[in-house]
């Protein structure tokens, strides 16, 4: 049987290339911030079957997109950033991910949905972060 999650995760990172030809993909997990190029990581976050439906599994994967970190405020209070970089970035993964929720059937993935988008204010990430569904047929289940 392929690796489902290694076949959407592939797909998925050369879709984001397309999408966002400035950035570095990565395809594992990583953490730090973007100084002269974004950046962007797809990565598994582990998977479980279907409560009450032993046949469907569920996957999470991660999807981390750092756009180039943002210029210090000059009137802002020590180390304060301007947040719509990070507002920006947020939407468009989102609208991105989201017109792909049905894009991966090749994969084995019957589809998959975005359930978040989160910010990381923290100056030494600097990014969003968004959280994919996975649902396809159990591998477990004979």
């Amino acid at each position: 049987m392929p690796n489902l999650i290694g076949s959407f995760r592939a797909a998925l990172a050369a879709d984001l290339a397309l999408r966002f030809p400035d950035a570095d993909i990565h395809q594992g997990e990583r953490s730090g911030k973007a100084v002269d190029r974004a950046k962007l990581a797809v990565f598994w976050a582990g998977s479980s079957e279907q409560d009450g439906r032993v046949v469907v599994g569920e996957a999470r994967m991660v999807v981390r997109y750092w756009p180039v970190t943002a210029k210090l405020v000059d009137d802002a209070p020590a180390g304060v950033r301007d947040p719509s970089e990070l507002e920006q970035a947020g939407f468009d993964l989102q609208d991105f991910l989201q017109a792909k929720q049905v894009s991966y059937s090749s994969t084995g993935a019957w589809f998959c949905r975005l359930t978040r988008v989160t910010p990381d204010y923290d100056p030494d990430e600097w990014g969003v972060e968004a959280e994919l569904v996975l649902w396809f047929t159990n591998p477990s289940v004979i």
